[in-house]
């Protein structure tokens, strides 16, 4: 009895036609999953700018009645406050209204309470450190005081030299406007070993650190800090950092936090730096 079933042999003619339909609905499908990826896409991108539109005209919403807000509270210390307040925009009183009790400005509320405590923690624990003040150390005290802090500026400075109690007045104005850094000032006839080891030559000289490593740049003397180049220093005083005081030595604080500044000591600050 013959087998009840046998296997076709076309040369190859099915099996091919099959493939042919096979890829053809392939192809298709991954065409259709194309063009729907596509649209998704660009549906996802347009609600995506949407929703940013929205956002950046809720937040100048938000600016406007904030702002108008504030100027009402201000009218109103005002004799006539009254008549102004009639004129003030019904439209910003409901914008008022309504963020009295929108959850957004809670949050931008929230956040800024956040990093207002955190502001506050941090000053905290610089003061610990001795930050905020301008103190002399002893040469013992060195190394813990500069491994101590991030940013630490030392005056290394001798007790007769006259441009060295110019450079304090400086330093101690700094050191209350610049909580960032903590600011120090040590005998350098006192201090031997770091005058040595951090090759001080000329007084007064600040060294600036940062996580104990000291900076390459350094304020030596008044250079870059008053009007006076160095040739006409050495013609006058025979080397550019005379420990005597003249009338030219007169400089803004700025000029010394600028130095500072780029150095890499301190964060650039207007206020209290431009007396």
């Amino acid at each position: 009895m013959a087998a009840k079933f046998s296997m076709a042999n076309t040369s190859g003619l099915f099996d091919s036609a099959a493939h042919v339909e096979a890829s053809d609905r392939m192809q298709g499908a991954m065409e259709e999953l194309k063009i729907k990826n596509e649209r998704q896409e660009k549906a996802q991108t347009q609600q995506k700018e949407k929703q940013e539109r929205e956002e950046k005209t809720r937040s100048r919403r938000i600016e406007v009645a904030l702002a108008a807000k504030a100027q009402k509270e201000e009218n109103s210390s005002y004799v006539g406050a009254k008549t102004q307040e009639e004129d003030f925009d019904s439209d910003d009183e409901a914008m008022l209204d309504e963020l009295e009790d929108d959850p957004e400005l809670e949050r931008i509320r929230a956040a800024r309470l956040k990093q207002l405590k955190h502001e506050l923690e941090e000053k905290q624990t610089l003061r610990a450190k001795g930050h905020g003040e301008y103190r002399e150390i002893a040469q013992d005290e060195f190394l813990k005081e500069v491994t101590g802090s991030p940013l630490v500026a030392v005056h290394f400075y001798h007790r007769d030299f006259e441009r060295c109690k110019i450079m304090d007045l400086h330093l101690a104005k700094l050191a209350r406007s610049h909580i960032e850094c903590k600011f120090l000032k040590l005998n350098a006839e006192k201090a031997p070993f770091f005058v040595e080891k951090l090759a001080i030559r000329v007084l007064p000289t600040v060294v600036c650190f940062k996580d104990g490593v000291a900076f390459f740049e350094r304020i030596i003397g008044f250079d870059g800090l008053t009007e006076d180049d160095e040739e006409a220093e050495l013609a006058n005083f025979g080397s550019r950092a005379n420990h005597h005081a003249t009338s030219s030595d007169n400089f803004p604080t700025a000029a010394l936090a600028r130095k500072m500044v780029d150095i890499g000591a301190i964060r650039e600050k207007d206020e209290g730096d431009d007396e």
